[in-house]
């Protein structure tokens, strides 16, 4: 069994019953924990590994202030850091993926069914995103605590986590426009903010025909060819909000929230067939947690407890079904297959 399928079976079974929610604390601990050694210390593992490998090492051969504003200065500048301290690749990847579960984790510990959010997350949150993308991976982090700090009411917290996430990646930026429309009541302001959203996806568009953004994006290609999947997988969710919408702002009050998410997610499918879907599909990563959101409430809604519990099954097959499709048949699968771990190639390069 590889650790991928290790992985989704860990928090999979404990998705199926509540006597775990007694040790919260400590297995959130431990998966964080592992999830640190498994993403933070792979070897060779993510699409963009290679691109990543070159940009850490030319920070010793490139002028520091150069070097540091060459590309979003907050990822760069953790380049330098590890480099001057000789950390490799390994503390630049290690850092980033501590972010990204500190977010992650944050993010499911507030919702009713946490493990299986975090289950939902494993087959292309934490798997492709957070083992290949890695600097969009930390602004999807922080981007998680800005979705929990808005659902608490923490305006402000949740701005300053996405200015934060736009100096890893900036596409990070496109969630402003959604707090400001999700937090004002001025029609105007919210129209604004609509026109904001569209502004953005057109800019990032053409910024993206005019620059060659990381040695021409090393995950460009996987992230477009499958746009259309992934975007359909996110509005599936979101179509289910929307049909239960009333049932569920009743609970939680921060469904608007995700309606506009559930709204935006569908709103781009078109745009996901044409020259734009690389930079659709660089965006719509940031709704990638509506799934969480939709498949650990709707559950609830259901007073049945047997129809909860199959409906829960039938969730974690669904995406089991989508992790194994993923790592057996993607043309891009070969770089996260076979997995290495910096502490298994260890001994053989001491014994070399």
């Amino acid at each position: 069994m590889t650790p991928y399928w290790i992985a989704f079976l860990l928090t999979a079974i404990m998705s199926l019953d509540s006597v775990y929610k007694r040790y919260a604390n400590l297995i959130w601990g431990l998966l964080f924990i592992f999830f640190l050694i498994f993403i933070g210390l792979r070897h060779e593992v993510g699409g963009d590994w290679g691109g990543y490998l070159r940009r850490y090492n030319e920070a010793g051969s490139t002028e520091a202030i150069n070097y540091i504003t060459r590309f979003e200065i907050g990822f760069m500048f953790l380049n330098w850091v590890a480099y001057q301290l000789g950390g490799g690749i390994y503390m630049v990847n290690t850092v980033c993926a501590s972010i990204f579960f500190g977010g992650l984790i944050s993010f499911c510990r507030k919702l009713p069914l946490s493990f299986l959010a975090f289950t939902v997350a494993i087959p292309y949150m934490v798997i492709v995103v957070s083992a290949g993308y890695t600097r969009q991976s930390v602004a999807l982090g922080l981007a998680m605590f800005a979705f929990g700090s808005i659902s608490e009411g923490r305006f402000v917290r949740s701005m300053l986590y996405i200015v934060l996430a736009t100096l890893f990646h900036k596409t990070a930026i496109i969630l402003l426009p959604l707090v400001i429309l999700y937090e004002s009541k001025n029609f105007w302001l919210r129209l604004f903010s609509v026109a904001s959203v569209s502004v953005l996806i057109v800019v990032f568009f053409l910024l993206e025909k005019l620059e060659r953004l990381w040695v021409v994006y090393v995950e460009i290609g996987s992230q477009s060819d499958g746009a259309m999947v992934r975007l359909i997988m996110i509005a599936i969710p979101g179509i289910i909000l929307i049909m239960n919408y009333s049932k569920m702002k009743k609970v939680w009050k921060d469904s608007y929230l995700w309606l506009i998410v559930s709204l935006l997610s569908i709103a781009l499918i078109p745009l996901a067939l044409g020259p734009m879907s690389t930079a659709v599909d660089r965006i719509a990563l940031y709704f990638l947690p509506l799934q969480m959101v939709v498949f650990s409430r709707f559950p609830i809604l259901i007073s049945d407890r047997n129809i909860r519990t199959m409906l829960i099954i039938g969730i974690i097959l669904y995406y089991a079904l989508v992790q194994f499709v993923w790592l057996n048949y993607s043309n891009f699968s070969a770089w996260w297959v076979p997995y290495q771990n910096y502490f298994v190639i260890l001994p053989k390069i001491n014994t070399q």
